[in-house]
């Protein structure tokens, strides 16, 4: 991969102290397990650690004319418009839909 292809313009930091404290409040689930967060460009939107390595690779997506893309809020049925859409694209391949799980076919960004 070129460097090019990694440029990504925004800023990416971890969470100072005070903030990690108030996250951890905000955040920290019955399970007792908190994953690291950090802020993003210029407003400073909190993001799950793990989106260090995946950020530049979606910005630096190449899109293609005839790519199909569910935007959705969540709770809003989501699951289902994929696979609706997904059946409608391949031709109800309901074997193949069978055969191959959801998460394996239809890409997910969150």
């Amino acid at each position: 991969m070129s460097s090019e292809s990694n440029h990504y313009p925004f800023e990416i930091k971890k969470l100072d102290a005070k903030e990690y404290e108030e996250v951890f409040k905000l955040f920290n689930g019955e399970s007792g397990v908190l994953e690291d967060f950090v802020r993003i460009g210029p407003k400073g939107y909190w993001f799950h650690q793990p989106i260090v390595h995946v950020a530049p690779k979606i910005y630096n997506m190449k899109v293609r004319p005839d790519d199909v893309w569910v935007i959705s809020f969540p709770k809003s049925g989501t699951t289902l418009t994929q696979e609706l859409v997904w059946q409608v694209a391949s031709d109800f391949d309901y074997a193949k839909a069978k055969a191959i799980p959801l998460m394996d076919r239809f890409l997910f960004i969150e």
